[in-house]
């Protein structure tokens, strides 16, 4: 194979954004989770085989004095694309500490967890993206798109939430064997759907005089709303980072997992049922 034809295929691969994604499977490799790219799944609206770009996840555990021990896994359903175009995402109105909660709107399951869990929402929402930036995205735009082309943005958007759900199945059934075995133990998984975008982020807000502020930005939490027959969840937790903030990002998961299982450690004598 001559010089010429490999430049041309690496060429072909930064186009088509299979280079985006070998950088985001690496970044996630390095930082220690397990990372599988081009992982199927089932997608119960049209009862097909597909595939989505990054599934990875972490684990986390502490040992409880009485026996037992709290298991806390953070999986990430994650699509990748690259623009050459920016995408901005339109923040919501100012919102207060109470509102920036990203708990258990997630996708989550649960064995032997608190019977107060709903106590735990500052804990396991810190280290959230949307608890570090502060406010939320309400939508994406891409800028400078053709009115009648499609949006990449929200094509990944719909992928990114159908496979957490998947993973989130998967977790359910594996998890559901534990709950006589170890009744002394908690186990909590948290599925994150999330997009990587290899290229420009901003956001945009409206000022008080109506003119709009366009800022650079790493992340953005995004409320998404998405509903089929199959798929009736209607609001999804979805995390748009930068390939360029990926490591950052990564970091305050692994933050928020150590946080997670410091909160539930903390809760482990009051503890019945699941989720």
């Amino acid at each position: 194979m001559d010089e010429e034809l490999k430049h041309r295929i690496a060429e072909d691969l930064k186009k088509a954004g299979r280079a985006s994604e070998m950088l985001a499977i690496e970044t996630f490799i390095r930082r220690g989770w397990s990372c599988e790219g081009s992982v199927g799944f089932h997608d119960k609206d049209g009862d097909v085989s597909r595939e989505f770009d990054i599934h990875a996840h972490r684990p986390g555990s502490q040992r409880l004095e009485d026996g037992g021990s709290v298991q806390v896994t953070f999986r990430i359903a994650g699509e990748v694309k690259k623009s050459e175009k920016p995408w901005v995402a339109l923040r919501e109105r100012s919102l207060g500490d109470d509102v920036l909660t990203d708990a258990w709107a997630n996708l989550t399951h649960g064995v032997n967890l608190p019977d107060e869990r709903f106590a735990l929402d500052a804990e396991l929402s810190r280290y959230s993206l949307l608890q570090t930036a502060g406010w939320r995205a309400r939508a994406v735009h891409e800028a400078f798109k053709h009115p009648n082309a499609s949006e990449a943005s929200h094509a990944a958007f719909i992928v990114a939430c159908k496979a957490a759900e998947s993973a989130l199945e998967a977790e359910e059934a594996s998890l559901g064997q534990l709950r006589v075995g170890f009744a002394d133990s908690i186990f909590l998984t948290l599925v994150k759907p999330v997009v990587i975008l290899d290229g420009v982020l901003a956001s945009a807000t409206l000022d008080e005089d109506a003119s709009i502020e366009i800022e650079p930005v790493g992340g953005a939490a995004l409320r998404f709303q998405f509903r089929t027959a199959r798929y009736t969840r209607e609001v999804y937790s979805i995390d748009v980072v930068t390939l360029e903030y990926l490591d950052t990002y990564l970091e305050l998961c692994e933050r928020r997992i150590d946080s997670i299982v410091s909160a539930l450690s903390g809760k482990s004598t009051d503890r019945r049922g699941g989720r």
